[in-house]
């Protein structure tokens, strides 16, 4: 998974996106057991033991830094949040669970875990869903996503810089990102770029220049819905988990915080008068929610 060290204000913006984070929690039953994996600072695990009193919380991570504080959260709930540090893919756990969560974790798994011989492989989720479906209990359970998202439909978009420090910082993302090929058009008029990677930009820049270090590293939307729903057929005959939930939508707050520093469009063409026009349009859905639930 990330690095075994993460600053402290990387949990600190993690926790701000704490409401959004509770979505996951119309999924969990009273008194489920759960696996958080990539558990980070224990954003989420705080808010399900604060909602739910009768559930027991696994916490899983391999950062120094946040297993240490999800130690100090552990001695607020005692003997109901359990702090392991470890990989996700090397953990065998002798319990099994009612749910396993993947909150903005399972693309960290995708960026930074070697499959094939290489990073960002998409192999690599589909032996995580695996691994994550063997430790749950077997007439139940479910796996509960909740991670970045791409579209289906990947249209030319143009990209206006409203500040010289937030243009600078999209050229810092140019030269650094390594999930895929952004394929950045610059000009006169702004930078065009496929919608794709106008949202993994944009995600990324918002984040500000203190994240941007380990922000870069990670692909965020490597799955579309469809995608997902791909996922289904060898879940259900291997595991009996069927796809029940599936949604995408722009987290709360990018919009309001995006909005004076850039201009989003859709590409300049030419219109039945031959000329050249092009509309704004909305900020990129950000995220989805992605429940596999087992049927029996």
């Amino acid at each position: 998974m990330a690095a075994k060290k993460c600053p402290d204000r990387y949990y600190t913006r993690m926790e701000a996106a704490g409401d959004d984070k509770l979505k996951i929690a119309q999924f969990i039953n009273a008194d489920d057991t759960i696996l958080d994996v990539g558990a980070g600072g224990g954003a989420l695990s705080e808010l399900l033991l604060e909602k739910f009193p009768n559930i027991h919380i696994t916490a899983l991570d391999s950062s120094d830094t946040a297993v240490s504080r999800l130690k100090a959260l552990a001695e607020r709930y005692p003997g109901r949040l359990e702090v392991i540090q470890t990989d996700f893919f090397r953990y065998e756990p002798d319990v099994q669970f009612d749910d396993v969560v993947f909150c903005s974790s399972l693309h960290e798994i995708f960026s930074y875990t070697e499959c094939n011989g290489k990073r960002f492989d998409k192999d690599v989720i589909t032996f995580a869903l695996d691994h994550a479906a063997s430790m749950l209990k077997e007439n139940k359970g479910k796996i509960i996503i909740r991670d970045g998202v791409a579209a289906r439909y990947n249209p030319k978009v143009l990209v206006k810089y409203r500040d010289p420090d937030t243009k600078k910082l999209a050229a810092r993302y140019e030269a650094e990102f390594k999930g895929f090929p952004l394929n950045i058009l610059h000009t006169t008029s702004g930078d065009i770029m496929p919608y794709n990677s106008m949202m993994e930009l944009l995600y990324t820049i918002t984040w500000g220049e203190e994240s941007f270090p380990r922000e870069v590293q990670e692909w965020y939307g490597y799955f579309t819905l469809n995608d997902w729903e791909r996922e289904e057929p060898w879940l259900s005959v291997k595991h009996k988990l069927f796809l029940s939930h599936v949604e995408k939508y722009l987290q709360p707050g990018y919009k309001e915080h995006l909005k004076d520093k850039v201009l989003v469009q859709s590409a300049p063409r030419p219109d039945w008068d031959g000329k050249v026009c092009s509309k704004p349009i909305e900020f990129p859905a950000s995220n989805c929610l992605v429940v596999f639930e087992r049927v029996c």
